[in-house]
């Protein structure tokens, strides 16, 4: 599907919940895929999010700004390898 967007870059931003057993499926899809995609970013939401909610509308019902918000997106991005070892670790 990344082909045929003819996109270079994307950043795919999953809810921030690690036990959705759907949610893990396409994270580990999205690892291999990732590894012939370099433009392919994942968003792995840090576990201190957890406690404000599971996705970008709960962080905005929180408070948070827009700013804050894509920080924390472009912060917790990762691809390849590092996608790989992290999502273990989420």
């Amino acid at each position: 599907i990344l082909d045929d967007l003819k996109c270079k870059d994307v950043v795919v931003v999953f809810d921030n919940e690690p036990g959705n057993d759907q949610i893990k499926h396409n994270i580990k899809e999205l690892v291999e895929m990732s590894f012939n995609h370099p433009g392919l970013r994942v968003c792995l939401f840090p576990k201190e999010l957890r406690s404000i909610g599971k996705d970008i509308n709960d962080y905005i019902k929180s408070g948070m700004n827009q700013t804050e918000i894509l920080n924390t997106i472009n912060n917790n991005c990762y691809s390849g390898s590092s996608l790989k070892v992290r999502s273990v670790f989420w």
